[in-house]
């Protein structure tokens, strides 16, 4: 037989070791915080479980106070509560485990249903692939086990005759009752349903009454009817059909009204061939394409004639094969539901090498092994500080008083942490609470004058946004508002009232603002007065915060820029290393360390971290970093490579000061006399006379020497010795 064929065990072993690589490469991928809804279901789980009631107006805004909105989640937020308060990321852990493991074993008996060949290893390798698109611990993470578990009980009817298809309208309750994808419940019924009509008419197409008598389209009528009648069976009742109808429709998703509802639009060519699911996408499209055309190639070299091509034919999977490609194009939600259904049809319709008694175990287990290594580490990796947990905190400790402002990114997060004493402005719910009027104020309230009606509707009194908030610096700048407090997600505004006098006078930050960038500090070293000011308050902020990121990246570039002042450059690395934890991949954080580690004379080490800064993003500051370090460890002719580099980077017309100065001290080394002469020039006319060493001078000097220019070796060497005498 194949499954003992030598080369059975050969494309086993290599669906296998293909399928574990990239499950580990797939589970390194550190972006696995919760996303912004999983927030508001969480509070409302909260509330739920609080009030043992279903919540059908808002409570949670102060935008949209009482309205009624639609939320047929709370059979999933309720549990999603109990086991993220007693478990914290456990708990989502299991729910993820759970969500994955049901979805799996349902269709694996999807397949050992309608194919001989169960092939988990491959199904697991387009699976995992595409799972990490939308694996976050929300209601629609369950979709899967409800789709998988219809196609099985509907496969199963279809091929044995099985009673489970009775089912479905109690699990049409549940759906229903737990998530907004309860409509492909009916759907798919629909499907089998439909199929089996056409398959009946085509066979007895010169009758068609009795075609319609036939015993299987009266119990998949019977199925259907019922499943329709159990979506009813809602807080809602048939509202929720309204509902869906509204939310679904043209005069939704296809206009500009949804503030953000990105997962529901269609991707462009453009951006859909950047994203990193499309080279598996394009795979199993490639591969389903051909499932599909290999099975009606059989069927027609099979059939005696046309009519009995169209009587065997699988209508099942062609519809359903193109409603959910149709869905993956057309909402991005719908990528790994797609990836979940198409393997099933793919293996349904080909026929591979089937696994040997002796692997079977093995790679069940493999399987199971990989199954449970990409749930716990997606459970259990987050991102520190992904939500503002420390400003959240400055303001219970504080009572700062509402209405407070923030981002639609914020929502959720602020509705779960800060509910019942604070209200939201917006959050996730979006079309389903806030109306296209609010919806259009918003996308707009970047505009000062938009921003000041909002505010004078709502009576903001604080506000917490992002540094990157295109409003960020005109409100810090405005008489109106004062920065009280920032962490490494947001900053904390008050406005400028008798309300919150007491709290501006004690907390406001005169200087430090991370919507600043860090050379906007480059004159504070001149000044005494205002360099004393930002210490200061760079002081608080490493006192105040675990990871102060932004207060090192400024005590790190005053430390670099301010020579003549005592620092402890130890103390200035620990805190770089320190933010680096919580920010691997943040290139000025390890550019920084690099200037500090050269300050120390530690050039290996600046060296490393000049380089790691480049890896990630590559510029000219840290270029001329590596260029600098290269030179102070005599290795000439590489610091010259890398500072000719420097030139062909989108910032090299712009490269810092020091890159003329270093440069020019390479080349003389290198006796490119004239060049280091050209380099030295600039670098004066850069930082004025003022700024410039006697060495500066000196150096200058020794070029113009070596270039047999006398006369100009000798001006610079007494303008050195002069500026030797006034230091």
């Amino acid at each position: 037989m194949l499954a003992n064929n030598k080369y059975s065990h050969i494309l086993e072993i290599f669906s296998f070791l293909v399928f574990a690589i990239f499950v580990l490469l797939v589970a390194f991928r550190p972006d696995t915080a919760q996303d912004y809804d999983f927030w508001w279901h969480l509070a409302l789980g909260k509330w739920e479980v609080g009030t043992k009631s279903f919540l059908l107006t808002d409570i949670f805004s102060y935008t949209f106070p009482g309205k009624e909105w639609f939320n047929n989640t709370q059979l999933f937020d309720v549990p999603l509560y109990l086991l993220y308060a007693y478990l914290g990321n456990y708990g989502l852990y299991l729910i993820r485990l759970a969500a994955y493991g049901l979805s799996y074993f349902f269709l694996y008996k999807a397949i050992q249903t309608t194919s001989r060949v169960p092939r988990i290893t491959i199904i697991s390798l387009f699976i995992v692939s595409l799972l990490m698109v939308r694996q976050f611990a929300r209601p629609e993470i369950i979709v899967p086990i409800f789709v998988s578990f219809y196609l099985y009980a509907l496969y199963s009817f279809r091929y044995r005759s099985s009673k489970l298809i009775y089912v479905l309208p109690l699990v049409q309750i549940l759906w229903v009752n737990t998530n907004g994808g309860y409509v492909f419940g009916p759907f798919l019924i629909g499907i089998f349903f439909g199929s089996e009509i056409l398959r009946s008419l085509i066979v007895n197409r010169n009758n068609v009454l009795l075609a319609l008598k036939n015993i299987i389209i009266t119990k998949y009528a019977t199925v259907f009817a019922v499943s329709l009648a159990a979506i009813l069976i809602n807080p809602y009742g048939f509202s929720i059909i309204k509902w869906f109808l509204f939310f679904f429709g043209p005069q939704n998703i296809n206009s500009e009204s949804p503030p953000l509802i990105s997962e529901l639009q269609a991707q462009t060519t453009n951006e859909f061939l950047h994203l990193g699911y499309a080279t598996p996408y394009k795979l199993l499209l490639i591969l389903l394409g051909t499932a599909l055309i290999y099975r009606i190639w059989v069927r027609l070299r099979t059939s005696k004639n046309l009519s009995s091509f169209f009587e065997r034919l699988n209508y099942e999977d062609l519809i359903i094969s193109i409603y959910f490609l149709y869905l993956s194009v057309q909402y991005i939600r719908f990528i790994s539901l797609f990836a979940f259904v198409a393997p099933l049809i793919i293996l349904k319709n080909m026929h591979f090498a089937a696994p040997t008694k002796s692997t079977r175990f093995f790679f069940t287990a493999s399987f199971a092994a990989s199954l449970i290594f990409f749930t716990t580490f997606y459970s259990l990796y987050t991102l520190a500080f992904h939500y503002p947990k420390e400003s959240i905190e400055f303001i219970r400790t504080h009572a700062v008083a509402g209405p407070l402002f923030h981002t639609y990114e914020l929502g959720g997060y602020l509705a779960a942490t800060l509910y019942p004493e604070y209200q939201v402005f917006i959050d996730g719910r979006t079309v389903n609470l806030y109306d296209k009027n609010f919806s259009w104020y918003y996308r707009h309230l970047h505009i000062p004058a938009v921003f000041d009606a909002a505010s004078q509707k709502y009576q903001f009194n604080a506000i917490l946004i992002p540094p990157t908030y295109e409003l960020a610096r005109p409100l810090i700048d405005s008489e109106q508002w004062a920065l009280v407090f920032f962490d490494n997600e947001s900053l904390l505004l008050l406005k400028d009232n008798e309300q919150n006098k007491e709290l501006i006078s004690k907390y406001s930050y005169r200087l430090l603002d991370p919507s600043r960038k860090i050379s906007n500090y480059q004159d504070v070293c001149k000044k005494a007065k205002e360099r004393d000011i930002i210490l200061s308050e760079i002081n608080r902020t490493v006192r105040d915060l675990e990871y102060p990121v932004y207060g090192t990246q400024a005590l790190s570039f005053l430390a670099t820029k301010c020579p003549d002042m005592s620092w402890s450059y130890e103390l200035v690395a620990s805190l770089l290393r320190k933010s680096l934890r919580v920010q691997p991949n943040n290139a000025e954080l390890y550019y920084n360390l690099g200037s500090i580690q050269l300050l120390l004379e530690q050039e290996m080490q600046a060296l490393a971290s000049f380089k790691r800064s480049i890896q990630i993003q590559k510029n000219s500051f840290n270029m001329t970093g590596l260029g600098i370090t290269l030179n102070n460890l005599g290795r000439y002719q590489e610091a010259e490579k890398i500072f000719k580099k420097v030139l062909f980077l989108p910032d090299g017309d712009n490269p810092p000061n020091e890159y003329y100065q270093v440069y020019g001290r390479v080349s003389y080394q290198l006796d490119n006399n004239r060049i280091a002469i050209e380099l030295f020039h600039r670098y004066f006319d850069l930082v004025g006379p003022g700024e410039l060493t006697p060495q500066d001078y000196l150096d200058l000097s020794n070029a113009y020497r070596d270039a047999g220019d006398k006369v100009r070796a000798e001006e610079y060497l007494q303008k050195s010795k002069s500026a030797a005498v006034e230091q």
